[in-house]
């Protein structure tokens, strides 16, 4: 099974994405508050044939002047390369590389499910 890679890092308008993992089915719809949607929001996600992740950008930077929305996105892009370059790494350590690499300012509340096909068993 054929899967792309889907994530919504370079994305502006409303993002559908969509995976069948054979016996797991995962998909995710982000709509932007109506005062976020020319930025696309403040959330992102990342989906992989076997990975799952979803950001939640932290409002609460706007009352200094931070797009959080460039944080979510590009740590969501972050994430799916850290998980791309091994895909075995735990999401506790895909998190921790992703996060090295963000150069952008803000925080975010993350979701990370891996599955594990071989021992049936979803990582989080």
């Amino acid at each position: 099974m054929n899967i792309p890679n889907i994530d919504s890092s370079n994305l502006t308008s409303y993002t559908q994405a969509q995976a069948n993992f054979g016996f797991l089915k995962s998909g995710a719809t982000i709509i932007p508050h109506p005062k976020k949607e020319f930025k696309g929001g403040e959330d992102s996600l990342a989906i992989r044939p076997k990975m799952v992740s979803v950001a939640d950008g932290v409002g609460g930077w706007a009352n200094k002047g931070v797009d959080v929305a460039k944080y979510s996105k590009q740590l969501m892009r972050f994430i799916g390369d850290a998980y791309d370059s091994q895909p075995d790494r735990s999401p506790k350590e895909v998190l921790t590389v992703a996060s090295k690499q963000t150069t952008e300012t803000g925080s975010a509340t993350v979701v990370i499910a891996i599955l594990d096909e071989e021992k049936k068993k979803l990582h989080t």
